[in-house]
């Protein structure tokens, strides 16, 4: 016998003991208790749902702006910055006529 198949025997072995030490039911009464705790807790006020809505949505603007920063200087690196691109000459020669 391979050194696979003793493993796998053995590991077999373990999952069917540990598979049958799992309780099948919760405890009596277990939901009657969690609701009873989440009603007894209370609403959160509305200035705690607004601080956490903002500080979630100040870090999502923070990652997307250092995001945006990130991709605009790997590419910025390679362009020179004075010299006007094709698109800024033609719209500025338009808008002068």
């Amino acid at each position: 016998m391979n050194e696979f198949d003793l493993r796998w025997k053995l590991g077999a072995e373990a999952a069917r003991r540990a598979a049958a030490a799992l309780p099948e039911d919760a405890p009596f009464g277990f939901a009657t208790r969690v609701v009873a705790h989440w009603r007894a807790a209370g609403a959160p006020p509305l200035a705690t749902l607004w601080q956490q809505f903002s500080l979630r949505v100040l870090g999502g603007v923070a990652l997307a702006a250092a995001l945006v920063a990130a991709v605009h200087l790997a590419f910025a690196a390679d362009a020179d910055s004075f010299t006007p691109d094709v698109a800024g000459t033609v719209s500025e020669l338009f808008w002068m006529l």
